[in-house]
């Protein structure tokens, strides 16, 4: 599945999903912040309306404390007149009576007292506000928003009559009123005013209230859900085209870092996890015969779809990430399981194995290696171990204790690329070898002409600790001809064949031998 979003159709692929997806999430989220933003705006309303409410309270109490201290608390023209002129310069008051001790009306600013006799205040529902002496009443009948706001002071009363219903008009915005309920009271139970009150049977409504903390008064909004969802969606385009923008680049960076090569090491990992690394084996052959009498497993990465990766994209990475010593013992168990019987009908053939100096010097080497000989049933005088000089060798001590080691139990230790790597000549007489291998650099210079000064060197340094040599890259009959000359003992290179398959291996030393 992760090499679909590699190619072009899995790279547009994610394009187009996450895009269509941002759109869609972009407008969702519109939708929810949309609609959250205008139950908080019916919230604010619900609180501004009951404000005003308590304004016009404020400015009651305040009209009555006015009349109280001008003395009026008769029903005599003097205090009539009074009443009026307090009544006129505040818009919002219907009126305002002069109450008797019992509570009752005796006349107003604007009624005479014959006119009230009959209205008797008694039987109006009464609302206590936070100060005692000041009582909220229920006037009139129905929900007609008129309430009167009664003080009792020490010698007389008074009372204004307001209407609350007034405050009802204008409290939604115009695109709500056709579709809203609001009512004002003293509580849920009590409306004494309410605007569209038919809608209140609605099931979708979205309803806010508030309460004063100093009067008893009560509001209540509601308004359709629909009207929440469709009000003021003026920038709707602009908010979706701007998160479609965003999702459109977003998918463009994430189709990027999905269609991105995966790190090499997770790839080698991720190789061994599906047996992608298998061995190839190049013969070894004596250059005076030309008789194959061994060969070099060589690691190759083939992937499933047949690609196989040149062992220099890989080997290098895998030795410095470490992973080179589990491909390494993978390679041996299986080399051995395909050229057993080989090395069993013929034991004068060999077979080697890169190893790198780390992991020959660590502890679980020997016994990893006996552990993978004895399960092959393949004598260890037939495994030769090349110690490559890709990497330096740390330990000069303990490196050369498990190469006595390795000696002692039967395996042959040969240097591979000697003189090119990081531990020079050297080393050769400090490892106590037993094959030197000649890189093919220096083969490549040889000729008639000379360029075999350094191979002569290797080839003299060789025989005189008694170490066999191998020329590598060995290509055309000049080279073999000329390493013969110069006394190298064996070779290895395109001349003979190149890294094949086991199996192919087999059948080729099978048929030298019906020879």
């Amino acid at each position: 599945m992760g090499n679909f979003f590699k190619t072009k159709l899995g790279y547009f692929s994610v394009v187009l999903v996450l895009s269509i997806s941002a759109l869609f999430g972009t407008k969702v989220t519109y939708e929810y912040f949309h609609f959250k933003q205008n139950k908080t705006y019916l919230q604010d309303l619900s609180q501004r309306l009951l404000v005003r409410a308590e304004l016009a309270a404020d400015y009651a109490i305040l009209a009555l404390h006015e009349a109280n201290v001008s003395a009026a608390s008769t029903c005599d023209v003097e205090s009539i007149n009074r009443l009026s002129g307090i009544l006129y310069s505040r818009g919002n008051i219907k009126d305002i009576a002069i109450l008797d001790k019992a509570g009752n009306i005796r006349c107003t600013a604007i009624a005479s007292e014959s006119a009230v006799a009959d209205f008797n205040l008694s039987e109006k529902k009464t609302f206590i506000s936070l100060n005692e002496n000041i009582k909220f009443l229920e006037i009139g009948t129905g929900k007609n928003g008129l309430i009167g706001i009664s003080w009792q002071f020490e010698n007389s009363g008074l009372m204004a009559l307001i209407n609350l219903d007034t405050l009802l008009f204008d409290v939604f915005p115009s695109d709500w009123r056709d579709n809203s309920v609001a009512s004002i009271g003293f509580n849920s139970e009590n409306p004494i005013g309410a605007r569209d009150n038919a809608m209140a049977s609605e099931k979708s409504l979205v309803t806010y209230s508030a309460s004063s903390s100093r009067y008893p008064l009560f509001v209540e909004l509601s308004v359709k859900k629909e009207q929440l969802i469709t009000h003021q969606r003026g920038n709707e385009l602009a908010f979706i085209v701007g998160g479609g923008i965003l999702g459109i680049i977003f998918s463009l960076l994430v189709a990027q870092l999905l269609s991105r090569p995966d790190n090499p090491v997770t790839l080698i990992k991720r190789g061994i996890e599906g047996d992608e690394f298998i061995p190839f084996v190049q013969p070894l052959f004596d250059l005076k015969s030309r008789k194959i009498i061994g060969g070099e497993a060589l690691m190759r990465w083939v992937k499933p779809d047949g690609e196989m990766i040149p062992p220099y994209k890989f080997i290098p990475i895998a030795e410095d990430s470490g992973l080179i010593v589990q491909m390494t013992r993978t390679i041996i168990k299986q080399t051995l399981e395909q050229v057993g019987d080989i090395l069993n009908r013929d034991q004068s053939l060999k077979i080697s194995f890169n190893i790198i100096p780390a992991d020959l010097a660590s502890d679980c080497f020997v016994n990893d290696l006996m552990s993978i000989v004895g399960c092959c049933n393949v004598r260890p005088e037939q495994i030769v171990l090349e110690i490559t000089e890709r990497q330096e060798i740390e330990d000069t001590k303990k490196t050369v204790e498990q190469i006595k080691i390795l000696k002692d139990l039967g395996f042959r230790v040969a240097l591979d690329d000697t003189g090119t790597g990081h531990n020079g000549l050297s080393y050769v007489q400090d490892l106590q070898a037993d094959i030197i291998k000649i890189d093919k650099k220096f083969v490549d210079f040889i000729s008639d002409d000379g360029g075999d000064e350094i191979v002569q060197i290797l080839v003299q340094l060789a025989k005189r600790m008694k170490m066999e040599t191998i020329a590598e890259g060995v290509e055309t009959e000049k080279q073999a001809k000329i390493l013969t000359k110069l006394g190298v003992d064996q070779g290895q290179g395109y001349l003979i064949a190149k890294p094949m398959p086991p199996e192919e291996f087999c059948a080729q030393v099978d048929k030298q031998r019906a020879l």
